[in-house]
């Protein structure tokens, strides 16, 4: 394999992967060949083996650099007490998709797709240890679940609304979509992530409060009320006979 770092292997490189994109965007990844990426790029085909193994190693390059587009134009995902850092970093990640919508629609549905979902999933679950595990060392606290569980969990959760909001044509706005995520997902919600005790803590203008958990339901009573006042309506005169 030459040097990646070769001047003319980055250009080589960086043809065949816009080659890879464009006929994607055209046929689809699962009718695009080794054959038809070096014709587009003008290249011999002994030239791709210098550089690939297979047109699936060519994808995963073309999805690192998407990933390293993404990880470098905008926020990335921090917790400070438990919230998060920047609300701008999960706008980020559907800004980023809808940016890139047509390639990621068409990757969704051929056998590409595999690729791309284990190398997305990659990137938003480094994004997420990272938080997890500066979370931990920065405030000191024992989180419910290995921080791995955890970092697997809400990337998993966060890329399937990603393919769900793109396969409808994304019905709702990014800034939407991050908001309701951030209402509904384990971040920004503490008292789901921290270990032990019974408090929740709770934004309250720039720093935290913690306030007592809701008591828990009173518990349930053995004896059957009677079948007319289950719905609300007196008991008849037999049933109070029977139940004085």
């Amino acid at each position: 394999m030459p040097r990646k770092d070769d001047r003319r292997v980055l250009r080589t490189r960086k043809l065949l992967r816009d080659s890879l994109i464009a006929l994607i965007l055209e046929r689809g990844y699962d009718e695009v060949n080794i054959q038809d990426i070096t014709d587009h790029a003008n290249l011999g085909r002994a030239t791709f083996y210098l550089h690939y193994h297979e047109k699936d190693e060519l994808l995963a390059d073309v999805l690192r650099q998407f990933s390293e587009e993404y990880l470098s134009s905008g926020p990335q995902v921090t917790l400070t007490h438990g919230h998060l850092t920047n609300p701008k970093s999960v706008q980020h990640l559907f800004e980023f998709a809808e940016n890139h919508y047509d390639f990621y629609r068409i990757m969704m549905i051929g056998r590409g797709s595999v690729t791309a979902t284990r190398q997305l999933l990659e990137i938003l679950r480094e994004s997420f240890t990272r938080a997890l595990l500066s979370y931990q060392k920065e405030d000191g606290e024992s989180l419910k679940a290995p921080v791995d569980f955890l970092a697997n969990y809400m990337a998993g959760s966060l890329l399937s609304l990603v393919y769900w909001w793109m396969d409808n044509e994304m019905p709702y706005s990014a800034a939407q979509m991050s908001a309701m995520v951030q209402q509904f997902s384990l971040i920004n919600h503490p008292e789901l992530l921290v270990a032990g005790g019974q408090a929740l803590t709770e934004a309250k203008g720039d720093g935290h409060k913690t306030v007592p958990a809701a008591p828990p339901p009173p518990a349930k009573t053995s004896a059957k009320p009677p079948k007319d006042a289950q719905h609300g309506l007196p008991p008849s005169a037999e049933e109070a006979q029977l139940n004085p």
